[in-house]
């Protein structure tokens, strides 16, 4: 019979010796009274060599212990009322990975009964998210690409997770020779705990695209970046399309993509840190990179861009006016994904890409600007679309 292991967590600062005696009796009324689990507490571990008074020391305890859970079945909390920091971020860890946890004075009951992984991802619009490449992030050109992650890179992102909790999505070609589980698998063997809830398509566009289709090899399909033309119909495939599909799919509005080859797209450019694959000795995700991941993760939708430059201003300065091309590129900038731009009866009737009708634009736009739109008018000529003018009240900025 395959024994389960549990977990103990329970605090350890504050009275140092009294607390490391009681994890003792934790753990030996465990293996007492349920023969068929093996209590596991890392704090009686790691205060054998690291001092929980030093904080770089502590730190390294607690990053041990996460390491630990990984491979529990169960997680008892000890003091579940009142966790101490430390429990809190045990805690957080086992529910983000669907480890069941038990009050452990009461162990008859799960305190957070399992869901599929993918349950995770239903607050995804308020969540901070890092769309993960691999190859030129997690490694650079002197690792071994299948074997050898950068530790400083797997650290960045748990320390995002800790300090903003992030989820990662993969955004990886990886993706097309691994299972997603085995990609899990591979990023916590190799230190992160950061919670991995899914993937990105491998394609999206307007219509089905398919590798046969263009006639190209697998290279050419997977790491095209742009939007192919054929036929008068525009395709985008590659990441590209992909994480513009999943951020729409979802409504992400704060989201970081971690890539060394740039994108095509304005939006995800902007929201782009770019890395790189071929220096030996600096490549992949370095520390240096965290302030500028945290400026686009606070950068969102909501912040205010200043308006001189996005458009041209024209007198009155409550009136502002866009060719269709700049009208539409600043959408983009606010949606975080492509819109259309028609007109019905002299009205502008914008869609999302897939066909959907936007009613919140002005809402939208004047979240983006942080200005008050009041009013949208459009001209035409023979229904093609011309000027959009803007009208917004100048009391608010």
């Amino acid at each position: 019979m395959k024994q389960r292991i549990i977990y103990v967590c329970s605090p350890l600062r504050g009275d140092i010796e009294q607390n490391l005696k009681n994890a003792r009796i934790y753990c030996r009324n465990i293996a007492k009274e349920y023969p068929d689990t093996i209590p596991l507490a890392p704090h009686l571990y790691c205060t054998q060599f690291l001092d929980d008074n030093h904080a770089d020391e502590r730190e390294l305890g607690i990053a041990y212990g996460m390491q630990f859970l990984t491979i529990c079945d169960e997680l008892w909390a000890f003091g579940l009322d009142c966790p101490s920091e430390g429990m809190k971020k045990e805690i957080r860890y086992a529910k983000d990975h669907n480890i069941p946890i038990r009050n452990g004075f009461h162990p008859d009951k799960i305190v957070n009964p399992i869901t599929d992984s993918k349950d995770l991802t239903h607050r995804m619009t308020d969540t901070p998210i890092v769309f993960l490449d691999f190859d030129g992030v997690l490694n650079h050109a002197g690792c071994d690409p299948e074997t050898n992650f950068l530790p400083e890179a797997i650290s960045v992102l748990n320390r995002l997770y800790d300090e903003h909790d992030i989820r990662i999505v993969l955004s990886t070609s990886w993706t097309h020779s691994y299972l997603f589980t085995e990609l899990q698998a591979l990023l916590k063997a190799h230190g992160l705990y950061a919670p991995v809830i899914d993937k990105i398509p491998e394609y999206a566009g307007p219509y089905p695209v398919t590798q046969q289709y263009f006639h190209m090899s697998e290279t050419e399909f997977y790491e095209n970046r742009s939007t192919l033309e054929i036929n008068g119909r525009h395709y985008q495939i590659g990441q590209d399309a992909g994480i513009l599909h999943y951020i729409q799919r979802h409504d992400i509005k704060h989201y970081v993509i971690l890539d060394d080859l740039p994108f095509s797209d304005p939006t995800l450019k902007a929201h782009t840190v770019q890395t790189c694959w071929h220096d030996t000795k600096h490549g992949g995700l370095r520390e240096h990179h965290y302030p500028e991941i945290l400026k686009i993760l606070n950068n969102k939708r909501t912040s205010k861009r200043p308006v001189h430059e996005i458009f041209q201003k024209h007198q009155p300065v409550t009136s502002l006016t866009f060719t269709p091309e700049a009208f539409q590129e600043l959408c983009t900038d606010a949606f975080h994904y492509p819109i259309t731009l028609y007109i019905e009866d002299g009205t502008l009737k914008p869609t999302k890409p897939d066909g959907t009708p936007i009613t919140d634009l002005k809402e939208r736009l004047t979240d983006y600007l942080g200005i008050q739109i009041t009013s949208l008018h459009v001209e035409d000529d023979a229904k093609t679309l011309t000027t959009i003018w803007l009208s917004y009240d100048d009391t608010t900025e």
